[in-house]
């Protein structure tokens, strides 16, 4: 099965247009005599044609976002695990640090098609001041398998144990991004992510005020 992605439907669209475009131009030389009356007969079908096919796949597109798949995903702790976890490993005489959470990444479909996760990646860094944005390098993503799919109006649930370089205290915090790729049955890759900060005391926060953290597609 191919996945269509966005991207590619709107590549369709500017095809569409570039043809009305394209044809609205061989239709005014017409109109200057340099083109015969076939030709124009002819780049009239094609701009119907590219606006009917523009009008009709508007309709299909609110038709798939009313019967689409929509999975939102939280954060929370997994009981009976531990919160954070520190640990200094030495070797060679050289001491690293790592800090270690284990999370269960919680996604729930509130759409009307079931959702079949493609993917689950996540990332865990420190940071000093949770009000600055944080910077998320996706190329660092790490994999995390995925779950079974999700039906309408269901849940699932996913263990990540993630680490990250450096001691998690008083004066750093922990930030966890989380994407889940899915896809449903119009076949089109979707996306949704989301940030969330762990601060001393092991409160687990929803970063909210990043709106690119936090993302459905």
């Amino acid at each position: 099965m191919t996945v269509q992605t966005p991207a590619i439907r709107w590549a369709m669209r500017w095809v569409a247009l570039g043809l009305i475009g394209l044809c609205g131009v061989m239709v005014g030389a017409a109109l200057l005599k340099s083109l015969d009356p076939m030709t124009v007969l002819t780049a009239c079908l094609v701009v119907v044609g590219a606006i009917q096919w523009m009008l009709i796949d508007g309709q299909d597109e609110h038709f798939t976002n009313s019967e689409r798949a929509w999975v939102l995903a939280d954060l929370a702790w997994d009981l009976g695990q531990g919160h954070v976890i520190n640990s200094d490993m030495e070797v060679n005489g050289l001491v690293t640090q790592k800090a270690y959470i284990h999370i269960k990444l919680n996604c729930r479909n509130e759409g009307k098609s079931p959702a079949w996760i493609d993917k689950i990646s996540a990332q865990m860094g420190l940071v000093a001041d949770v009000k600055l944005s944080p910077t998320i390098a996706k190329a660092t993503l790490i994999e995390f398998g995925t779950m079974e799919p999700l039906g309408p109006n269901k849940e699932g649930s996913h263990i990540l144990e993630i680490d990250c370089d450096g001691r998690a205290d008083q004066n750093n915090h922990l930030i966890v991004y989380v994407v889940v790729d899915y896809h449903d049955i119009f076949e089109i890759a979707r996306q949704t992510t989301v940030g969330y900060s762990i601060s001393p005391g092991n409160h687990l926060r929803r970063l909210r005020e990043f709106p690119k953290l936090n993302q459905n597609s």
